[in-house]
């Protein structure tokens, strides 16, 4: 009979021993977790640093998808031009629906 209380004794302390290590583990990777978040956020706003937004632009008027395309990037170029941007790697996206 006592060496029966030991053992359940044993068993009960192993079990709380053994959740420990459980929800130390969860708690890593918890961590883990949250430094990927964080590095991707700052991967994110490293990518986006150099975007602007130009509002009031004039609505390109050609019918065709790329010459509309081709017309906002003439105008934004133009609307840079003094303010001695790089303009090799410059992307041009028009946002809200097409007058």
């Amino acid at each position: 009979m006592k060496n029966l209380k030991k053992r359940e004794a044993r068993i009960e302390a192993l079990e709380t021993k053994f959740e420990n290590v459980r929800e130390e583990v969860l708690g890593l990777t918890s961590d883990d977790m949250k430094c990927e978040e964080y590095i991707s956020e700052i991967l994110e706003r490293q990518r986006r640093a150099s975007n602007i937004m130009i509002a009031d632009v004039k609505e390109a008027t050609a019918d065709k998808g790329i010459e509309r395309k081709d017309e906002d990037t003439k105008g934004v170029k133009e609307l840079l031009k003094d303010f001695s941007v790089d303009m090799s790697n410059i992307k041009v996206f028009r946002v809200g629906k097409q007058a």
